[in-house]
């Protein structure tokens, strides 16, 4: 720990950690798919993704005047690792038979929800990229 009258700045000593251990040395774990991989073997069944069904919608008006929209949700469902990990390796296969191959580039423009996670995890299992939203008007705007 480095610490001055303006600045506290932490450096992990890499490698010391009993978790570093595990997961990146001996699990060998440096992409993204080698640690959902891991998370699977390690967690299975476990809950993984949740997500809650949209029961209506409320108008909210703040203090400043606006108009605030407040969704009404409804419980938690999850999926586990284990169907988390089958639904991606079905989403890159498909990939894979319509075309796309290793090192290639899918646009994804999407809301944030369960289902973009599985896609983004499915095209990394096959080494294709994903890009964003931003990254797409940047390129065609």
């Amino acid at each position: 720990m480095t610490k001055t009258k303006d600045v506290v700045s932490y450096r992990r000593e890499k490698g010391q950690s009993p978790i570093y251990q595990e997961i990146i040395i001996n699990g060998k774990v440096d992409t993204v798919t080698k640690s959902f991989n891991y998370a699977v073997k390690k967690y299975g069944g476990k809950s993984c993704l949740g997500t809650r069904e949209i029961l209506g919608e409320e108008d909210e008006v703040q203090k400043n005047g606006k108009l605030f929209k407040k969704l009404a949700l409804g419980d938690y469902n999850w999926i586990s690792y284990e169907q988390v990990a089958e639904r991606a390796h079905n989403f890159g296969r498909g990939l894979r038979s319509l075309g796309q191959t290793p090192g290639s580039a899918i646009a994804m423009y999407a809301e944030t929800r369960a289902e973009w996670m599985i896609s983004c995890l499915g095209a990394f299992s096959q080494n294709i990229h994903v890009c964003t939203g931003e990254f797409i008007q940047c390129l065609f705007f």
